[in-house]
């Protein structure tokens, strides 16, 4: 059996306190919806589709990268607008409330050799008592 590419599931609850925040929100929801659609290939009269665009995951923390990921797609991404179970709205229309969901899946391995020994020896620490 080949090995799988890595897939990673990310959910946030967003809570916008005011207008600008909505709206940003809004943008969040319109432009992952566009960057994790493909296109048509200018190829073959469009008969074949480009793949989406690729995206690279950071989880910083103080500075530092906690996570190392590949490049990936987008494959899934919901957006609840009722994450309390009852739909809820300012006056204007926007949510007071959306939960965000996206799995990313990368699309190259990590290999052993791209790694390097500090890697190794890093998770061999972290496993000693």
């Amino acid at each position: 059996k080949s090995p799988q590419y890595k897939s990673y599931q990310f959910a946030w609850r967003l809570y916008p306190k005011d207008n600008q925040e909505a709206d940003r929100i809004a943008r969040i929801v319109s432009q992952t919806r566009y960057y994790m659609s493909p296109d048509r290939s200018e190829g073959l009269g469009g008969a074949i589709l480009s793949w989406p665009s690729l995206v690279k995951c950071q989880i910083i923390a103080k500075g530092e990268e906690l996570y190392p990921f590949k490049y990936g797609v987008v494959t899934s991404c919901n957006f609840n607008y009722a994450p309390d179970g009852v739909p809820s709205f300012y006056r204007d229309g926007k949510p007071t409330a959306v939960d965000l969901t996206i799995t990313i899946q990368e699309v190259e391995y990590f290999l052993k050799s791209s790694m390097g020994s500090s890697w190794a020896n890093n998770i061999l620490k972290s496993f000693q008592l």
